[in-house]
């Protein structure tokens, strides 16, 4: 379930060297925050690649941990004070549209949440997952 090699299609999607992360000392920091730490795939994730990064195929764009205007952290702790959302969750994009991508990082479960009742239904465990793992995230995400 919470295996840490990416997918050898991902690797490929992102051979490009712009998405390389470079050392950096915060990273560790910045998932030990979220809570984000706890899930293998995800840290591996984002050692080696740095985003955001766009897909055609879902349309939203997949925020970095630590670069960019809006990062992982940032909509992730809006999210936790504006809508109540519980620690094991991350968000991964922006809130447009009233939507969100979310993981749970002990379940390793991906969402889609709609501020219409979603989020309310994630919180108390009713809302099934679209991704039954961050890896069948990658894979559709990349694809």
């Amino acid at each position: 379930m919470n295996k840490s090699k990416i997918p050898s299609k991902v690797e490929a999607e992102l051979a490009d060297p712009r998405y390389v992360r470079p050392a950096n000392t915060r990273l560790g920091t910045q998932l030990a925050a979220l809570g984000a730490d706890r899930n293998s795939l995800l840290k591996t994730f984002f050692e080696r690649y740095e985003g955001p990064f766009w897909s055609e195929h879902l349309g939203f764009e997949f925020l970095d941990v630590l670069e960019g205007s809006a990062t992982i952290r940032s909509v992730t702790e809006t999210c936790r004070q504006r809508f109540d959302l519980p620690p094991q969750f991350i968000v991964f994009n922006e809130i447009s549209a009233g939507q969100v991508v979310v993981m749970d990082v002990v379940s390793d479960k991906v969402f889609e949440v709609d501020f219409e009742g979603g989020e309310k239904l994630l919180s108390v465990g009713q809302l099934a997952p679209r991704w039954e793992s961050f890896e069948l995230f990658l894979l559709e995400y990349f694809a």
